[in-house]
């Protein structure tokens, strides 16, 4: 795909791609398309969060962009050229990016649509995917400017060479054709080391993205977006065995595992919190099927060396459970359960250190007092 006769200058304009030329060609249709597409996207966002910055459909496409990988924030940041509010579906998908983008996930392409009010179909880019890995790319803005690209996978499935070709012209933009080619290297432990983009015209070279040392704080952080995700998908993957009311994060205190997921499908919760016991809050008195218990520590990478073998080790596993069970909305749990109704969802702990904090949240202050009344925890 790189031709080394491209360069940046301002070069007569290149042959336009057949893609893009289709695209142009029904892009009326294509407007219409994105209008009914909005409208029906946006009703499948079952949460909204906040990024920094802003992800991105295309693997790797934050790390190009902003040289840097993007991480969930509790709330608006206070100044953040790159964050921005984002909406997912039950499937942890991105179909939202602000108020103006949204994305149309299909099993053979994902495309998104940059659509206003005022001035329509502003931008549209669609990946083509092969058996879920991306093969090609294609941007086309309301005028001349567009960027095809070609995705080259190595033996394993990762992502290795991007190459890109693209025309850019604008009121205030010089035209510039080019073409470049961006390759991924790893690490000796399959993790992203290093994005680097060769442009043609002059042979130089760009970092895009350098893997840094992570802090103790950034892996907490991912820790809790990995259990987070761990869990969405375990629920998503249950077997059908009636609706599951009530779901339960079982950690061992002392421990550097993720936890277990234990779910119920009984109706023990139905009656009123102050009336509950020891028995109903507790997981390992539930009796529930082989199925409804899944040991996350098998099912997702749990790199917590040195945050959670440290001293205070309990005191950060605890938060992390915490802010898992406390992130997750109701509507998010109906969406990815596909139930009536989001089920109940606390977290307790082996050693019970901090059952009264779990209890509190989830059944209020009065019915936690009854509960432990009952009996020792």
């Amino acid at each position: 795909m790189i031709n080394p006769d491209v360069g940046f200058g301002p070069d007569p304009e290149p042959p336009t791609p057949p893609v893009v030329a289709d695209i142009r060609g029904r892009w009326g249709e294509l407007e219409a398309e994105a209008r009914r597409t909005r409208d029906r996207v946006l009703e499948t966002v079952a949460e909204k969060r906040w990024a920094d910055p802003c992800p991105s459909p295309e693997p790797l496409g934050v790390e190009r962009l902003w040289g840097r990988r993007w991480r969930w924030l509790n709330r608006e940041p206070a100044r953040s050229d790159s964050a921005g509010r984002v909406g997912l579906d039950a499937h942890g998908r991105l179909v939202a990016l602000g108020d103006r983008v949204v994305y149309d996930h299909r099993p053979e392409h994902i495309t998104g649509y940059a659509l206003t009010e005022d001035l329509g179909l502003q931008f549209l880019e669609r990946w083509t995917l092969e058996d879920g890995r991306f093969v090609d790319k294609v941007e086309v803005e309301d005028g001349p400017s567009w960027m095809v690209a070609r995705y080259v996978h190595d033996e394993r499935g990762r992502l290795v060479v991007i190459g890109e070709e693209f025309w850019s012209v604008g009121e205030h933009v010089q035209a510039m054709h080019g073409q470049m080619r961006t390759e991924v290297r790893y690490d000796e432990a399959g993790e992203v080391d290093e994005i680097v983009r060769h442009r043609v015209h002059d042979g130089s070279t760009t970092i895009d993205y350098r893997a840094k040392p992570i802090s103790a704080r950034r892996q907490r952080e991912a820790l809790i977006e990995t259990l987070r995700e761990g869990l969405l998908t375990t629920l998503r993957e249950l077997d059908y065995g009636g609706e599951v009311r009530a779901v339960c994060l079982l950690y061992d205190t002392w421990g550097t595992d993720p936890p277990t997921v234990i779910v119920d499908r009984s109706d023990r919760f139905d009656r009123d919190p102050a009336e509950l016991g020891l028995d109903d809050v507790s997981p390992l008195e539930w009796r529930v099927a082989a199925s409804d218990h899944v040991r996350l520590a098998g099912r997702l990478t749990w790199s917590a060396t040195g945050v959670l073998d440290a001293e205070d080790g309990p005191r950060v596993l605890h938060k992390i459970v915490r802010a898992v069970v406390n992130d997750l909305s109701g509507n998010l749990l109906t969406g990815t359960l596909g139930a009536e109704k989001p089920p109940l969802l606390f977290a307790m702990d082996t050693e019970q250190e901090h059952a009264r904090t779990h209890l509190r949240d989830a059944f209020g202050t009065a019915a936690t007092r009854v509960i432990l009344a009952s009996g020792h925890l």
